[in-house]
């Protein structure tokens, strides 16, 4: 209770009834209503709140009229206040709640996607590089046999070999099959141009000089 309310009901040391206090609250039925809105003398709503004390209850063939209540009175345009406020709270924390939710659903994608991108990189890195090897292979092995040189795809075939999963060894197989090409290929320029011939017989040097034909 507070001043507002000690004004227009002051304490008293009996029990009252409502219409002892104002004939306007004893029209309204507190056994039925639990809350209901009152206008007192100087135009002020009020929302009350009953709460049985002491209900109502036969004794015999008697019925007690009477019922001791509590009524709690809250002047309506603060209590409206109140709720505007809780109003502009909820929907401000609602605001903030949505806001933080969409940047925790962002992050998680994005979070998410880059993973994926990661995976996915760390998984096919290696083969695209094997792609292009095998590509410089092919344009190499278009041209002249003096020009063929295999040492630069050999360098870059060195790759992941660190690796112990099924993609290192695919490039360590890979490696080893770049080195080979690379060794065939040196030996290959090393060999000499034309094969010895078995049936060549080598004829005896003579030397022969031009005065023996002057006579």
């Amino acid at each position: 209770k507070d001043s507002s309310t000690a004004t227009i009901f002051p304490e008293t040391n009996s029990f009252k009834t409502l219409a002892d206090f104002d004939s306007k609250l004893a029209q309204h039925d507190v056994s039925t209503k639990s809350v209901f809105e009152y206008i007192d003398a100087g135009g002020v709503t009020w929302i009350v709140s009953v709460v049985p004390f002491f209900p109502s209850s036969q004794s015999g063939t008697s019925t007690l009229s009477n019922t001791l209540s509590i009524l709690v009175f809250a002047q309506r345009s603060l209590a409206e206040s109140s709720l505007d406020s809780l109003k502009s709270n909820i929907r401000t924390t609602t605001v903030q709640i949505t806001t933080v939710t969409i940047i925790i659903i962002l992050c998680t994608v994005v979070g998410t996607m880059l993973l994926v991108y990661g995976v996915i990189y760390f998984i096919t890195g290696p083969l695209e590089t094997m792609r292009r090897i095998s590509q410089e292979i092919m344009d190499i092995s278009a041209e002249d046999e003096d020009r063929k040189d295999y040492q630069s795809v050999l360098q870059k075939a060195y790759i992941n070999l660190s690796r112990t999963d099924e993609v290192g060894i695919l490039a360590s197989d890979y490696y080893n099959i770049v080195c080979l090409l690379h060794n065939k290929n040196l030996a290959k320029k090393e060999a000499p141009k034309y094969p010895p011939n078995p049936f060549h017989v080598g004829l005896p040097h003579f030397n022969i000089t031009w005065s023996q034909y002057v006579r």
